[in-house]
């Protein structure tokens, strides 16, 4: 042959490939999307790099058995033939249409059959959807492997020709592995069904228990490649039939066989999503990766759609067809297919609406109630100036110290991480700094650093310190922000939000993964003490928000600023512990004012309703679908500050302006924690006009709006009597740190990384 010839028939076979490609992501591009969307966010998103390097963490051993199981069952969810499905249609025009049953011999296997040839076609279409399901594992492989060899081969051949070579491998590993396999009987098919589970779990053992006791990795991960090897041959194994069995009989055997599968697939699903509520009402969820989280979820929507939509769908279809020569049988069954096919079509669109559009949780913001007496109320608030003279009073200041206002900019735990540790690192250098912090004004991921470092600070002040353990900056808040908050996240936003809207009310309200998320926060910071203070901590830091800065707390912690966000209106919202008037911030929504108006209790009652201040915390910190958007009455449905403005620079400027203006004998210094570039100056050009459009969305609030706050405050610095200081978040290079992520999940050694960059 000639090469010219051998090249066209080399290429027709890539073009009817890449045919074959393009029709089975047409007719499954929604499971196809389902089981690698997370996979591949693991491999293009940062936070998805962390979650990897977290498993490199001490300990995660026992994770990496939880992952390799849910990779597993995710890998059944897809090649699962939903039998229920068969049984379920069966019986139901059973007992509608009996005669169509009969003419049409509607038994499970008959209709099972039907389902065989749709989810897995003739393989010249479209390849079938089970010849993906063990992409999700390939691709988790690879990330480890990337992690482990950085300058490896694997590494510089990239995800999109690791899959096809792990693929090809596969492909002729299974006709080795399965000639090995002595091909007896049925019987004996039987039994290898489950002794070939056996060596999955052993395999998945080998990988976790190397993984826990060996720092070098790659033999752990050696394990996990035969364990895909392992996998392939064996479902290619178990797929084919003993040779006496006829043709007649292939159908029923596959059944059997299908249905213990898919049975005990649904099983360890329920099972395990029972062990997630388990682990979320004992606080413990933060545990396990999100991955894990991610894939059970996954799995569970492809079994739900499978078996509630997809499969009634193509086999009520089928059906039709089949009593089309009969036209008695077709204007009788006419009718129960069209209502059928309506109500399937009417409960798609229910299930999208509760799920996208009018969902069951209303996402109230968390309260609880006080006696009256004992409560605090926004009346009672100082304004700035009758607070401003107090603090210098109590503090014992003069004209001569400088007064520090501080704003915080978004960006997650890196945010949080960065400003914590550089001021208490600060506070340890210089004994009077935390005294002459007079206000912080911080969104998002610096609103909770903030939080932890005041709710340091106020224990310390009343002589309650850290474990040894975690006396120094760097390891009490590398604690903090190395604890998992995005598992919960998960588990809230994909699946538990929804039924807790139903049946679930802690103290009078809906829980959801905001509340979870407080709870971790609490359950972090309380880790880093003794038992002993337990009470002290919960009531620092859940008490009300105005708890530090009235009655005998006054003055001893400086004034947090919470800035948030409207979902409806766009307007900036902030929680303040000083009164507000039409002065100072003109253009902001008195939150705690309009939360005590709004959320009120009859008086008879004797109780008032409070605010506490983690639930406060989180107003600002709810980055879109990570966090819930909290409702407060008469204000609207509260998101992360930053889509206001992302440096707190906004509310700084109105705090310095005023103060410089009624209270000018004194010095201002302002500092500004930046975890990320604010300058827009910097912008390449971008041709496309639609990722031009969604650049814009995010960049007018996130640099265009701190860009112009932080130019305001630069302008109104008094030479030679106030000054700025910028905090950036620089590496070693004094370029932007863009090795530690955007997202609420660092790794030790990422906050490691991050303090090695603070400058003084």
């Amino acid at each position: 042959m000639s090469n010219h010839g051998f090249m066209e028939i080399w290429f027709g076979k890539l073009i009817n490939h890449i045919n074959r490609i393009f029709a089975t992501f047409a007719h499954n591009w929604f499971y196809i999307v389902l089981i690698l969307l997370f996979p591949l966010a693991l491999y293009y998103v940062g936070q998805g790099g962390e979650i990897i390097n977290y498993l490199f963490s001490h300990g995660n051993g026992w994770n990496i058995f939880f992952i390799l199981l849910s990779f597993e069952l995710l890998f059944y969810t897809v090649w699962a033939i939903p039998t229920w499905s068969c049984y379920g249609i069966s019986y139901l025009f059973g007992r509608l249409a009996p005669n169509i049953r009969e003419y049409a011999n509607l038994n499970p296997e008959q209709l099972f059959g039907q389902l065989i040839q749709e989810y897995n076609g003739d393989g010249n279409t479209y390849y079938p959807i089970r010849n993906f399901s063990n992409l999700p594992i390939i691709i988790f492989i690879y990330l480890l492997i990337n992690r482990s060899l950085p300058d490896s081969l694997f590494s510089i051949l990239g995800v999109f020709l690791f899959i096809p070579i792990m693929s090809i491998a596969g492909h002729y590993t299974k006709y080795l592995i399965t000639s090995r396999i002595e091909f007896r009987s049925s019987s004996y098919k039987h039994q290898f069904i489950w002794k070939g589970l056996l060596v999955h779990l052993i395999l998945i053992l080998f990988s976790s228990l190397l993984w826990m006791f060996f720092d070098y990795k790659v033999w752990s991960i050696l394990f996990m490649v035969i364990l895909f090897l392992w996998n392939n041959a064996y479902h290619y194994f178990i797929e084919k039939l003993p040779a006496h069995v006829s043709e007649i009989d292939q159908t029923p055997a596959l059944f059997k066989i299908g249905n213990q599968r898919y049975s005990s697939v649904w099983i360890l699903v329920i099972v395990i999503l029972g062990l997630f509520g388990f682990l979320t009402a004992s606080h413990q969820l933060h545990l396990l990766s999100p991955i894990v989280i991610a894939n059970i979820l996954v799995g569970y929507y492809i079994l739900f759609i499978d078996a509630f939509i997809r499969a009634p769908w193509i086999l009520s279809e089928y059906i039709y067809k089949k009593t089309a020569l009969e036209s008695k049988l077709r204007n009788s069954f006419g009718l129960i297919f069209n209502v059928f096919r309506l109500v399937s079509i009417v409960g798609v669109g229910i299930l999208i609406y509760i799920s996208f559009i009018s969902t069951a949780n209303r996402h109230n913001i968390r309260e609880y109630e006080a006696d009256i007496h004992q409560s605090f109320d926004y009346h009672n608030r100082e304004n700035l100036l009758q607070y401003f003279d107090g603090w210098i009073i109590n503090k014992k200041l003069s004209k001569d110290d400088t007064i520090v206002l501080v704003a915080g900019q978004g960006g997650g735990s890196r945010a949080g991480a960065w400003l914590s540790m550089n001021l208490d690192s600060l506070a340890k250098m210089d004994t009077t700094f935390k005294h002459r912090v007079f206000a912080m004004s911080t969104v998002s991921g610096s609103t909770s650093g903030a939080n932890m470092l005041l709710n340091k600070w106020y224990l310390e002040s009343k002589g309650i310190y850290p474990k040894e353990a975690y006396t120094s900056s760097l390891h009490f808040f590398k604690s903090i922000y190395s604890y998992n908050y995005l598992s919960a996240s998960f588990w809230g936003l994909l699946f538990s939000d929804f039924f807790r809207g139903i049946y679930y009310y802690t103290d009078g309200f809906q829980t959801d993964r905001n509340y979870y998320h407080q709870k971790d926060e609490v359950a972090a910071f309380s880790a880093l003490y003794d038992t002993q203070y337990v009470d002290e901590i919960n009531e620092s830091l859940q008490s009300d928000y105005l708890y530090h800065f009235m009655d005998s707390n006054q003055y001893k912690s400086p004034l947090f600023f919470i800035n948030t966000a409207n979902t409806q209106t766009g307007n900036r919202a902030i929680l303040s512990p000083i009164g507000n008037n039409d002065t100072l911030f003109y253009t902001a929504v008195d939150l705690y004012q309009k939360f005590q108006i709004n959320h009120n209790l009859p008086e008879s009652s004797g109780k008032k309703k409070q605010l506490p201040l983690i639930a406060g915390v989180m107003l600002s910190q709810s980055f879109p679908l990570i966090c819930a958007y909290n409702y407060v009455k008469g204000v609207g449905n509260m998101i992360d500050g930053g889509l206001y403005e992302n440096t707190g620079s906004n509310t700084t400027y109105e705090l310095f302006h005023y103060l410089k203006t009624y209270r000018p004998q004194y010095k201002y210094k302002i500092m500004i924690l930046l975890n990320s570039d604010t300058q827009p100056d910097k912008s390449k050009m971008v041709n496309s006009d639609f990722l031009n459009t969604f650049k814009s969305v995010s960049a007018s609030p996130f640099t265009g709006h701190s860009y112009y706050w932080l130019t305001k405050l630069k302008r109104d610095i008094r030479p030679g009597i106030d000054h700025m200081i910028e905090l950036k978040l620089l590496d070693h290079e004094h370029k932007w740190a863009k090795n530690i992520p955007l997202g609420i999940m660092l790794t030790p050694s990422s906050l490691d990384t991050l303090y090695s960059y603070i400058r003084f």
